[in-house]
């Protein structure tokens, strides 16, 4: 059980979690329909997606966002989903979060053996199909040397209020 108060490990491993569901969904949307960042060297970039309404992201993760929730005493604060393709990364940067913010579950629904995530200076591999607990006021980035894409589901955690 994630205890009530901020996270201030790295990453930290949960456990396993059934996400064949959400994949099966996020894998049949072409990654051109994704929300995308600006196109810095002519080749899709795929932005994150916290609209509910997106694809109907909110409906088809909601049992997801649940079974997550049971390692913790927190609520939902938030959920996402983060794809960074083949050859791209997101710079190492300090999450800006609200006070009763504890923590950031991560599941990899897509990755592979060149997609790290560094914390705190740290590269960790994060495995399909389990769930990371993250540090988000420690500097935190992704590299994806890999060939394929790298996809996170996460969910925000914390206190009521």
């Amino acid at each position: 059980m994630i205890p009530s108060e901020r996270f201030t490990g790295t990453v930290e491993h949960l456990g396993a979690v059934d996400d064949r569901s959400l994949l099966r969904w996020i894998a049949a949307i072409p990654f051109e329909d994704w929300p995308q960042q600006a196109p810095i060297d002519g080749a899709i970039r795929p932005a994150m997606v916290n609209d509910r309404a997106w694809h109907g992201f909110g409906a088809q993760s909601e049992m997801l966002a649940q079974d997550l929730l049971t390692w913790t005493t927190g609520v939902e604060l938030g959920r996402l989903l983060s794809v960074v393709m083949p050859g791209h990364d997101i710079p190492e940067h300090v999450d800006k979060q609200a006070p009763n913010h504890w923590a950031r579950i991560h599941l990899p629904l897509m990755s592979n053996a060149s997609s790290v995530f560094c914390v705190g200076g740290v590269a960790h591999r994060l495995h399909e199909g389990q769930a990371y607990l993250g540090h988000l006021g420690a500097p935190h980035g992704v590299r994806n040397t890999g060939v394929t894409p790298r996809i996170h589901f996460m969910l925000d955690i914390g206190g009521q209020g």
